[in-house]
C-alpha cells in the first residue's frame, strides 16, 4: 500500500501546476497560525497562557485558610477592626485585578463542581458557575447580585474542596467570601444569619445566650470556675 504522503509527494514532483500551489499553502498555514495566537485573548484557549501565570504567582497559603480582616491592638487594649482592609464585593470593580485575572485560567472541566458537598447535596451553588460569571461579566460595570444570588454564595461551606480539585489553582474560596462581606455590607442575607450576626454583636455568640448561662453546661461535673479578670487573655495573629 502507497502511503498518502508519498502519493501527494508524486503528485505535485510531476506537475508543475500544483508545485506552484506549494507557496500558496505554506503562508495560508502560516497566516493560519498567527491568527489563532491573535485570537486565543478572546476564546476559551485564553487558559493556556492564564493557567500556568496563575499557578505560578498564587499566594502561597493553608488549605481552607481564609483571609482575615486585619486587626490591631490600640494601646487601651481593645481589639477593633480595621475596616479600610476588609474587602467587601458588591460590583465588579470591587474585585482586585489578580482576582479577575485568575478567572481566565478556568478551564471548564467541572472537577469543582464534582468535589463541592453543597453542589452535590442539590444547594444552588456551582463554584464553577460563580468563576464563569465573574469571568464574562469582568469588563461590565455591574452589580454582582445581577448575575449571582444570595443563595448561591450563602450555600459555601468553606470546605476548599473546589480548590483542592482545581487544577488550575483557582481560589474559589476567597472569590465567594469576597462577595458575601459584600452581601452583609448591603444587609442581603436571610434571617437566620441576620440573627446569628446579632447575637454574636450583643452577646458574644451565635446562640444569644447571656454571660450569665455561660457555664450552664458545667453544672454538676465538677469544673472549676475562673473569673474573668483572673484570666490573661492572648490574641495570636495567624498567619
Amino acid at each position: 500500500m502507497v502511503p498518502v504522503g508519498y502519493a501527494l509527494a508524486k503528485l505535485f514532483q510531476n506537475n508543475q501546476g500544483l508545485s506552484g500551489l506549494y507557496g500558496v499553502f505554506w503562508f495560508s498555514h502560516a497566516l493560519l497560525a498567527f491568527l489563532l495566537i491573535a485570537l486565543i485573548p478572546y476564546t476559551k484557549l485564553f487558559h493556556i497562557i492564564m493557567a500556568p501565570i496563575n499557578i505560578f504567582f498564587q499566594p502561597i497559603h493553608r488549605t481552607g485558610m481564609l483571609r482575615n480582616p486585619e486587626y490591631e491592638m490600640k494601646k487601651t487594649g481593645q481589639i477593633v477592626t480595621d475596616l479600610n482592609n476588609i474587602q467587601s464585593v458588591t460590583k465588579i470593580k470591587d474585585f482586585t485585578t489578580w482576582q479577575l485575572l485568575s478567572t481566565d485560567a478556568c478551564t471548564e472541566c467541572g472537577r469543582c463542581d464534582s468535589q463541592c458537598p453543597a453542589n452535590i447535596s442539590g444547594k444552588p451553588l456551582s463554584p464553577r458557575s460563580i468563576v464563569l460569571k465573574i469571568r464574562d461579566n469582568m469588563a461590565k460595570e455591574r452589580e454582582v447580585a445581577s448575575f449571582i444570588s444570595a443563595e448561591e454564595l450563602q450555600s459555601c461551606t468553606t470546605c476548599s474542596a473546589c480548590e483542592e480539585a482545581c487544577p488550575v489553582a483557582i481560589n474559589h474560596v476567597d472569590l465567594i467570601m469576597s462577595m458575601r462581606r459584600g452581601l452583609i455590607s448591603e444587609s442581603v442575607m436571610g434571617k437566620q444569619v441576620e440573627n446569628m450576626l446579632l447575637n454574636v454583636e450583643e452577646q458574644q455568640n451565635i446562640w444569644g445566650k447571656p454571660w450569665s448561662e455561660r457555664s450552664r453546661w458545667s453544672e454538676g461535673l465538677q469544673v472549676p470556675q475562673l473569673d474573668r479578670e483572673d484570666n490573661e487573655v492572648i490574641q495570636e495573629e495567624i498567619i
